[in-house]
């Protein structure tokens, strides 16, 4: 099986053997058509990862890597990763996987997996690497003349049968605060109360599908934070349509990009742009917030900051996921990528629409989105 590999994966396994004879391997691969992926034993196909044993394994190596290898645009310019994520969309199947590659290791075990990453940075957010519980050393063997990198992770010796067993659920959970908004409802969520007991006002502009504003429906929310009285504006009349039958109760208005908001002066108690104006030109940007401020007493700006990553390369990786995520959206990514400001730039733009920053607050890059984020907190200059 070893030397069915890429020669520097096959080179760097051999090394972790001849420091592990001992060692149980597991060769993984091919992916299933739902995502799973099987252990493999020579010609011998196993069970599903998800349906063997815990701790039965000292390594896994993900024996099939035809997506890099093979050289096509979604590998190299999305570097793929193992287990079927790419950079700037975890899907489903990665979560899957990655929790059972994180349940079959014993402790101390190593996973190597080639990629087209070149170094730990990159790795990061698609491997568990980030999750909180666990604790993974991280190996790059980079090939530069091909182009590719071999990856060991070292589970730390001290993880307990327990933090395994948890990883599924720990995964599962970042994953779905990213995809249901949820991380992003509990940070603006202070903002959203009034201490006057009276119900709040609120304008989500743009809220695409009302994702994020669904949350102040969940009924443990209201019970805590109590009724708001809330409007949704949205472009697209599939997505407000959507809006609409998701939050019931919750008035959704319908407008033209750049259409003057049929609002009235001092409407709402609070407006949101959650993640609105980097995919506006800026021609258009200083109108918008003034519309905003103009029907709100205070503004919510939620934006993409991926220049707050820590290191060179996750600030590359940022900026290639942030510049990726324009295309779901029908926009060409080199039309918009250079409207994705720096925090000195939003600063420059509210001070320049005649706003006051009241608070700016760093939101963490997550597993399935490592691009950091900036909540400004805003209101019109006295």
């Amino acid at each position: 099986m070893l030397d069915a590999l890429h020669p520097v994966l096959s080179a760097s396994v051999r090394r972790s053997l001849e420091e592990m004879p001992d060692a149980e391997v597991l060769f993984i691969g091919p992916k299933e058509e739902i995502g799973g992926v099987k252990g493999m034993l020579g010609e011998q196909n196993l069970q599903s990862l998800r349906q063997c044993a815990p701790d039965s394994y000292d390594m896994l190596v993900e024996a099939r890597s035809e997506e890099v290898l093979a050289g096509a645009w979604e590998a190299r310019q999305n570097r793929f990763y193992p287990l079927g994520g790419h950079e700037f969309s975890l899907s489903n199947d990665f979560i899957i996987n990655l929790a059972s590659i994180s349940k079959v290791l014993r402790n101390g075990g190593k996973f190597w997996f080639l990629t087209s990453a070149s170094s730990e940075d990159e790795v990061l957010p698609f491997s568990f690497l980030a999750l909180p519980h666990l604790d993974w050393k991280v190996e790059v063997v980079p090939d530069a003349a091909n182009g590719v990198s071999a990856v060991c992770c070292t589970l730390n010796k001290h993880a307990s049968a327990d933090t395994l067993r948890r990883t599924p659920a720990v995964v599962a959970q970042e994953c779905l605060e990213e995809m249901s908004r949820k991380r992003y409802f509990d940070a603006i969520r202070p903002y959203l109360k009034n201490s006057t007991g009276e119900q709040l006002r609120v304008l989500d502009f743009g809220c695409g599908d009302g994702s994020l504003m669904s949350w102040a429906f969940d009924p443990q929310v209201l019970a805590e934070d109590g009724q708001r009285d809330i409007t949704l504006v949205e472009s697209n009349p599939e997505l407000a349509q959507r809006a609409a039958a998701r939050l019931g109760s919750a008035e959704v208005v319908v407008t033209e990009d750049g259409a003057p908001w049929p609002f009235e002066d001092g409407q709402f108690d609070v407006v949101i742009l959650a993640f609105v104006l980097h995919h506006m030109p800026l021609s258009g940007r200083e109108l918008l917030l003034a519309e905003s401020v103009r029907v709100g007493r205070e503004v919510l700006v939620l934006e993409d900051l991926p220049d707050a990553a820590a290191t060179l390369d996750a600030r590359r990786l940022a900026w290639h996921v942030t510049q990726e995520h324009f295309r779901p959206f029908g926009q060409d990514p080199d039309d918009y990528i250079s409207g994705v400001l720096s925090d000195d730039g939003w600063r420059h733009l509210f001070d320049e629409s005649s706003l006051e920053i009241l608070e700016a607050v760093p939101i963490p890059r997550s597993l399935r989105y490592p691009v950091p984020h900036v909540l400004y907190r805003l209101q019109a200059k006295s």
